[in-house]
């Protein structure tokens, strides 16, 4: 029988919080089992985990992906209060040719997502991977160089339905010279969507994360991967960018005023375990708990209100269920009522996740950077 109660690890510092951890970023490739998860988040003290299907060569036999769309949803049935279900969008069709030019094939893609976000067991989109740098570790993750616009018409369809559904979609772009200007684009487009910009919110320099937080209030950031030990978070090395860690396990002094300033926007902290052999490696490696750790580390050195934020409070407000409200938004801006049980069930859900703005009562500030 599965546990329901994780182990609680406290922090070092006296700003540690109350409850156990809520991990954001986290996908479900093949080979992962419910008992292995649930054993991890226990020993670790992770009360949720974000869970995010990766479909890549499913259907082949030694693909990185899952074959079984209704996986997540199974692990969610089993267990609800452990487990934040969202509908996979690592894809081998999410391309830059079909994002540029949707085809037949595209559009079929659409009618799954939209029957699937009814059924109101997924909390969201993600992870789309939109522009993406190559990298290839020692312990067998790889991943190739992807570009595609954020304003793509087939993106801007899936904000669509994001909005009809009120659901947040979590995204990785990487944000430099090139890639920027779409994004801007993509964000002005989606202002009805809570968009949140996986690692950081595509690991940019402090200034531009600032900017685009005040300029757009529908954006958020997740810490996927961002201690030094995960894959977009070194300090050092080829792979660096913009790190957030010092190197030691602490804030690097550039990041501290932005993230007490702009604590509501930070959903949460992420493990971003992508890759089966990531898994099977954390048997021996212990890599989870690890990551967990250092997590903790890094936030000490916070206020004890913005660590509770970012480590459980922002993302256990962004996902949760809200079953008094039984009302769709329809394409036009208008209210529907002639749902089945499952469509209402679905807009509950979803009802909690928008506007959220208004639930975090953001406005513009002004944050001084270090020189």
């Amino acid at each position: 029988m599965l546990s329901a109660c994780p182990t609680f690890i406290r922090l070092t510092s006296a700003s540690a919080p109350a409850d156990p951890a809520i991990d954001v970023h986290n996908h479900l490739p093949r080979g992962v089992t419910l008992e292995a998860l649930i054993k991890l988040m226990n020993d670790a003290g992770v009360r949720k985990t974000l869970l995010m299907p990766v479909f890549y060569d499913g259907d082949k036999p030694n693909g990185q992906g899952i074959s079984d769309e209704n996986l997540v949803v199974e692990f969610y049935k089993q267990q609800p209060d452990r487990i934040i279900p969202f509908l996979g969008m690592q894809r081998r069709i999410i391309d830059r040719k079909h994002c540029l030019q949707p085809d037949a094939e595209a559009e079929n893609l659409l009618q799954l997502a939209e029957s699937q976000l009814r059924t109101g067991y997924f909390r969201g989109m993600g992870e789309f991977i939109l522009w993406h740098y190559s990298y290839s570790y020692s312990d067998g993750e790889q991943g190739e160089t992807v570009k595609i616009p954020a304003d793509a018409p087939l993106m801007k369809k899936f904000l669509d339905l994001a909005a009809k559904y009120r659901v947040p979609v979590i995204i990785h772009y990487e944000i430099d010279e090139e890639s920027l200007p779409s994004l801007k684009k993509m964000l002005t487009y989606g202002r009805k969507v809570t968009i949140i910009l996986a690692h950081n919110g595509g690991r940019p320099d402090p200034i531009t994360w600032k900017a685009l937080l005040d300029d757009y209030l529908n954006l958020f950031y997740d810490l996927g991967s961002m201690t030094r030990l995960g894959h977009y978070g070194y300090a050092s090395g080829e792979y660096v960018k913009n790190p957030i860690d010092d190197g030691k396990g602490h804030l690097r002094a550039e990041w501290k005023p932005l993230y007490e300033q702009y604590a509501d926007r930070i959903v949460g902290i992420g493990t971003d375990f992508a890759h089966p052999e990531v898994w099977a490696s954390n048997q021996k490696s212990g890599r989870y708990s690890t990551m967990i750790a250092v997590s903790r580390s890094l936030l000490s050195d916070l206020s004890t209100e913005t660590v509770e934020k970012i480590w459980f409070r922002n993302a256990e407000r962004m996902f949760a269920a809200n079953t008094s409200s039984t009302t769709a938004i329809g394409s036009t801006g208008t209210a529907k009522t002639d749902l089945t049980g499952t469509q209402a069930t679905s807009i509950a859900m979803a009802t909690a996740l928008a506007p959220i703005v208004p639930l975090f009562t953001l406005e513009k500030r002004k944050v001084e950077l270090p020189s």
